[in-house]
């Protein structure tokens, strides 16, 4: 087929999704998106691009959040293939596609970055199993609810929970998580 001329199986073959020696089957399963919208034939070699992007690492819960449906929003709009590298230190985002491509899906990750907030709120002793809830209950409603993720934490200076998310998620999150530190019950 036409996916197996040298030009595009040698840019595929040295991509940042890829190793050298896939299988070609593979590699039109795994760029098929890409050719798909390239009317099925692949497009000139010069047309491909990639690029990486740094990424925080505490974003990634918050970008994955929905069984990715941030990123795939992301790949159905722009075209790319995007992926993100939890074990690069630092953690980081590979954008590959044509160049159009590559650049929308960089402004849009870029936007996404710049979109999203983290705030620490101290919640004092006594308050993790409320602010958890059974099975960890509540804090899957204020995830649900707000948009936003969340972890509680628990140490021996107290407990916080950490949020990230857009301003607007953030807000609602925090808003939540006030109103179950206000049932704890005051200690005697």
């Amino acid at each position: 087929g036409a996916h197996r001329n040298s030009g595009f199986r040698t840019m595929i073959l040295h991509g940042p999704r890829l190793k050298k020696g896939v299988d070609a089957d593979i590699i039109s399963n795994a760029w098929f998106p890409l050719l798909q919208r390239a009317g099925g034939e692949p497009p000139a070699l010069a047309e491909w691009s990639s690029q990486t992007l740094p990424f925080s690492l505490h974003l990634v819960p918050h970008i994955l959040l929905d069984r990715g449906r941030a990123v795939k929003e992301m790949q159905s709009k722009s075209g790319a293939c995007i992926s993100i590298d939890t074990k690069a230190v630092p953690c980081k985002v590979d954008i590959s596609g044509t160049v159009a491509q590559v650049q929308l899906a960089a402004e849009m990750i870029t936007a996404y970055i710049d979109s999203t907030v983290m705030e620490v709120m101290a919640l004092g002793h006594g308050t993790v199993g409320v602010i958890v809830g059974k099975g960890g209950k509540n804090v899957k409603t204020v995830q649900l609810e707000s948009g936003a993720c969340v972890w509680v934490d628990q140490t021996a200076d107290g407990v916080t929970a950490t949020i990230v998310g857009t301003k607007e998620q953030v807000a609602v999150a925090t808003t939540m998580l006030q109103s179950y530190v206000g049932k704890c019950p005051v200690p005697s």
